[in-house]
């Protein structure tokens, strides 16, 4: 299990991002700078009732794209905020319903970076999944943000880092007894460390990656995390 944290400082306020080689037929941009402000990070948005509902792969796509923008809007954003989208697909059929989608919800100049992986999910019902970096339009944001979840005892759906100095943990794991449950609840103790040792704790944490496996083993991957950060996760 690998963890990618970012964890904010102080407030530094932004110019306009910079799209480079904006690509209206992609709906994308080989990259995006963005210098200084407060960036939104969101969790994982899967398509809504995947689980008991079997869903055709188009329709899943559109409902994970409006759950990601509902998720932005609670944090001031919008899609055309987005800078960077991290797109999950469990076939690579779903790729280009992926970037049909792009290309109907965004436009130039706005088109954010993205990368694609095809990857297990989480819900095995489920073949798409999205997270994302946007700029927040909030403008007195000085200390980490949790957005509060709709769904009680989920991690929330997405949190805002304050501008200035950003801190990237990663390529931490451990063992623990063997399970899923017990690498994960270790590995966070290891980063809990790490963090200290630089000078942060838990409640700036805004982001967690976690690769994992057996991914039918999520759920218990979750709730340690959940438990390694209590109510403010």
């Amino acid at each position: 299990m690998v963890a990618a944290w970012c964890i904010g400082a102080s407030l530094v306020w932004a110019a306009d991002p910079q799209f480079i080689e904006p690509n209206a037929q992609a709906g994308q941009s080989l990259a995006v700078r963005i210098d200084g402000g407060a960036l939104v990070h969101t969790g994982q948005m899967l398509p809504w009732g995947s689980a008991t509902t079997p869903t055709p792969p188009g329709e899943q796509v559109f409902q994970a794209f409006s759950k990601l923008r509902d998720a932005l809007k609670v944090a001031d954003a919008e899609l055309s905020d987005v800078v960077k989208l991290n797109v999950y697909v469990s076939h690579p059929s779903v790729t280009p319903l992926v970037e049909q989608e792009l290309r109907s919800r965004f436009r130039a100049p706005s088109l954010p970076a993205v990368s694609f992986v095809q990857t297990r999910l989480p819900d095995p019902a489920a073949m798409v999944a999205l997270d994302a970096v946007a700029r927040t339009r909030r403008d007195d944001v000085a200390s980490v943000v949790l957005l509060e979840s709709t769904e009680k005892g989920q991690p929330a759906p997405a949190a805002i880092l304050p501008g200035g100095g950003v801190i990237y943990i990663s390529g931490q794991a451990e063992k623990g007894d063997g399970s899923l449950a017990s690498a994960t609840r270790e590995t966070m103790a290891g980063l809990f460390k790490t963090l200290e040792f630089l000078g942060s704790k838990p409640d700036h944490v805004v982001q967690i990656k976690a690769f994992l496996t057996p991914m039918s083993d999520a759920a218990a991957a979750l709730k340690e995390l959940r438990g390694a950060f209590g109510a403010a996760a």
